[in-house]
């Protein structure tokens, strides 16, 4: 088990069942833009060779790891629903150690059937419908793929697309052969792919990346309630003092950056690059799916929480000038200016100061306690 979340790899895990010759690697070649995937070329998933193989590529940092059948033939079919919640049941696991939430379940499912059909019906081209149940189990989504459908027949289409609405799933048309890649023209004519890609995001973002974002959430609330505890005894430890108070800028700085430097940058250069990584992944696909409103969302809710903080310092005196800036810039100048009671003003000047930076911390960690409850009780699927 991994330490912390940044020392895991993040993973996307994607079930293909189907019959053989069904269009599984085709398709798996036209979801992610490579030609990985042929038949029979995946590694023995260990304890389920008979039944799975498995590849696994890396896209913008994210480990993708497909699992195919290849033993649903007419014998094997009826097998299927105990070997597939025996095999859920054994992800589930293996991710109970995750320190990604979620990391290494299968997050969704697809049911690869050859839109010909091969002359067979609905019902014997598909699995049984106990699979749905075990899916809606498991919190797993799971659609059909109807492939070739540049080749089959409209009546062959739509009797799958029947039988799959009779069972509550949801059926996609795809084409993943590029019938001209051959004499090398630029016109594509593959179809399908953006139903199915919102249905991989989709289910990674509810199974992992709403788990990354609330780790970060939580992480920048935790960085904040450290900054909050040990502004104050930086502040008093600091050098500002009625004989260097033409030195308050420096001083303020040195302040600022030593909590940068302690607090933020083990958060900044470990923590947050997991979130990038995860964003670049989804963001790579320029498609639209379910919770990416709320994974762009979490991060400007970080940088909102953290804008009194740059790269190279806690910017002190721009709290003041934000919280309490008639006041305490007034007193300052006053100060400046050797009046009479400098020794009041300083004194009101430093714990301005520090109470200015309390405030500011205090609504940055309320809203991001807010935006954590959001995560934990939003329902992607």
């Amino acid at each position: 088990m991994a330490n912390s979340l940044y020392e895991e790899s993040i993973l996307c895990n994607i079930l293909l069942i189907g019959k053989a010759a069904s269009g599984k690697s085709c398709f798996a070649n036209y979801l992610f833009n490579t030609n990985l995937f042929t038949a029979s070329a995946g590694s023995p998933v260990p304890g389920w060779e008979a039944e799975l193989q498995q590849y696994s590529f890396d896209s913008s940092g994210v480990t993708v790891n497909i699992y195919e059948s290849v033993s649903l033939g007419d014998e094997s079919s009826g097998q299927w629903p105990s070997l597939l919640d025996r095999f859920l049941t054994a992800r589930k696991e293996i991710a109970a150690d995750d320190a990604i939430p979620g990391n290494s379940l299968i997050h969704t499912l697809f049911y690869v059937v050859h839109g010909a059909g091969d002359a067979l019906s609905p019902e014997e081209a598909m699995a049984p419908p106990e699979i749905k149940e075990i899916c809606d189990r498991h919190g797993l989504s799971l659609s059909v793929a109807i492939t070739h459908c540049d080749k089959a027949e409209e009546a062959s289409i739509q009797a799958i697309e029947a039988a799959a609405k009779g069972w509550g799933l949801a059926a996609m048309r795809i084409c993943s052969d590029n019938a001209h890649a051959k004499d090398h023209s630029e016109v594509d004519t593959r179809f399908g792919i953006e139903p199915a890609l919102a249905q991989v995001l989709s289910a990674s973002y509810a199974k992992v990346g709403r788990g990354i974002s609330l780790y970060i959430i939580s992480g920048t609330e935790k960085m904040m309630r450290a900054i909050q505890t040990d502004v104050a005894k930086r502040m008093k430890a600091s050098k500002i003092s009625i004989m260097r108070l033409s030195k308050v800028d420096t001083e303020l700085a040195k302040v600022g950056k030593a909590l940068y430097d302690e607090f933020l940058q083990i958060y900044t250069d470990e923590i947050l690059p997991c979130y990038y990584t995860y964003f670049d992944f989804v963001d790579a696909f320029k498609a639209s799916f379910k919770g990416k409103e709320e994974l762009q969302g979490c991060l400007l809710e970080i940088e909102d929480a953290l804008g009194i903080v740059d790269r190279e310092h806690v910017n002190l005196m721009d709290i003041v000038v934000r919280a309490a800036p008639d006041r305490v810039l007034s007193t300052r100048r006053d100060m400046l200016k050797g009046v009479s009671s400098i020794a009041g003003q300083y004194l009101f000047l430093k714990s301005a100061l520090g109470k200015c930076m309390d405030k500011i911390i205090s609504l940055s960690i309320l809203k991001l306690g807010k935006q954590s409850i959001l995560l934990r009780f939003n329902d992607y699927l």
